[in-house]
């Protein structure tokens, strides 16, 4: 069994023209709680954890990190995303492949399982992917979805663990570095593959070259996923 774990922003979707949902909703939820006009404009998000960029953002306006402040700000940033997502000009859109390629992974269910290694909040992951039409392959049935998500590590390469452990319970079967692969637009995604011994799979969707990616460390990088038997090819028997 072949385990794939997914980032979302820039790997499985993209921003509309006028910019992110999840920037602005972070924005607008600072502004609402703190009175700091686009207090995160200035905080590079791209590969981080949720809990990171928010941690971040308390620091840089003197706010005190507590479990109220935290909880009020999630609140509030999930409240603005859910209505954002759906907004002409910020409304993200799937990236040419990520249905058929999904598709075609459940088609193989019995040699690969998959799921979503995102720094998002799973609230905010569900919304995001929600509003391209992508959270059914991920949140169904009632069911934990597989993988993890900004609050179950602060970085990228804890929550691979955390995503293995959630294959194990759902198949019953090792996930293990040498049958996982990470596939994501950032040199983060690709250190949390690589501090685990799993392949780094880039894409080059983000904002993130294929020599930063290849410089990172990636094992490959694909400039999308719109060739679906290609990247099958490099997910499930690593291009051979």
């Amino acid at each position: 069994m072949r385990y794939i774990l997914f980032d979302i922003d820039g790997t499985l979707t993209a921003d509309g023209d006028g910019g992110g949902a999840g920037s602005a909703a972070l924005n607008f939820a600072c502004k609402d709680l703190f009175g700091k006009e686009n207090g995160f404009d200035g905080i590079q998000k791209a590969g981080k954890t949720d809990l990171i960029i928010l941690k971040e953002g308390f620091a840089l306006h003197g706010v005190p990190y507590t479990p109220e402040n935290a909880q009020a700000f999630r609140d509030r940033y999930l409240h603005y995303l859910a209505r954002f997502v759906n907004e002409d000009g910020r409304r993200a859109h799937s990236l040419p492949g990520a249905t058929e390629l999904l598709d075609a992974l459940r088609e193989r269910s019995g040699e690969a399982a998959f799921g979503l290694l995102t720094g998002n909040w799973s609230d905010g992951a569900r919304i995001k992917l929600s509003s391209v039409g992508l959270a059914h392959y991920f949140f169904s049935n009632g069911t934990r979805p597989l993988g993890a998500f900004g609050e179950d590590a602060p970085t990228r390469p804890e929550l691979v663990p955390v995503a293995w452990k959630r294959f194990r319970e759902r198949f019953g079967s090792n996930a293990e570095p040498e049958n996982t692969a990470v596939v994501g637009d950032t040199p983060r995604d690709i250190e949390a593959a690589k501090v685990n011994g799993a392949m780094a799979i880039g894409v080059t969707t983000g904002p993130y070259s294929r020599a930063q990616l290849e410089e990172a460390g990636a094992d490959a990088v694909l400039d999308g996923i719109s060739d679906t038997q290609a990247v099958l090819k490099v997910l499930l028997d690593g291009g051979k």
